[in-house]
């Protein structure tokens, strides 16, 4: 989201020199690909847990932006369909048997625990049980995710991203010329109904109450920046 304001040799997508079917690589393969480079970046960007921060140092600031988790599986699910070769029928059939082809929770997922970037035996597996594994405690894992959120440098939601990428470009010395926007899912109308958006909101509860906690905490950040300016 910030290659506008940082040039292309100084940062390091997930998926850059390393090929995966899915699009992303591996946990592992891309911490190996990192430490690898000859120059370190001053950016990190992608889809990957929360513990990825450390590799830029233990000072380094995380931006972390969340999504309305039933939007967020919307959109991936359009991206399953229109860019995976899913097919509808077949999310259709899923849908129909209270399945939906996505990780649940998965915001909360990839902000809470940790994994140890510094040992490279296991790294794909420790990443994939983190986020596939049953979660447990939603209280605890709740807690363990605002505290992590908490932690970061940056962080807030898709209705505040405006304000939000503008404290990034701040901090960052840039210009505030142009302030990133949400992506534009693929056009595709899934068809899903009240009932399949149900569904998708029932497995996504602890996000949504983990959404609603960050959400808040945006809310007074602006009011209280607001009312500086008065």
């Amino acid at each position: 989201m910030l290659e506008s304001v940082v040039e292309e040799d100084q940062t390091y997508p997930l998926s850059a020199d390393i090929r995966h079917p899915r699009g992303y690589p591996l946990f592992g393969d891309f911490v190996g690909g990192f430490v690898a480079l000859p120059t370190k970046p001053r950016l990190v960007r992608g889809h990957y847990h929360l513990s990825c921060g450390r590799l830029l140092g233990e000072n380094a600031k995380s931006l972390v932006i969340f999504r309305d988790p039933v939007a967020r599986v919307v959109s991936e699910l359009k991206v399953l369909v229109g860019l995976q070769g899913f097919g509808q029928d077949r999310l259709r059939r899923s849908m129909d048997s209270g399945i939906v082809p996505n990780l649940d929770n998965l915001q909360t997922r990839m902000v809470r625990g940790d994994i140890d970037v510094a040992e490279p035996n296991g790294l794909s597996d420790r990443h994939h049980l983190l986020i596939t594994e049953p979660i447990g405690d939603e209280t605890r894992a709740l807690e363990e995710a605002m505290a992590a959120v908490s932690s970061c440098g940056f962080y807030g939601t898709v209705e505040g991203l405006g304000p939000l990428m503008t404290d990034v470009l701040d901090y960052l010395g840039a210009p505030r010329t142009q302030v990133p926007r949400e992506n534009t899912a693929e056009p595709i109308d899934l068809g899903l109904t009240a009932v399949d958006l149900e569904l998708i909101a029932e497995r996504n509860a602890l996000d949504a109450r983990l959404y609603e906690e960050v959400r808040k905490q945006e809310r007074a950040r602006l009011a209280l920046s607001e009312a500086s300016r008065t």
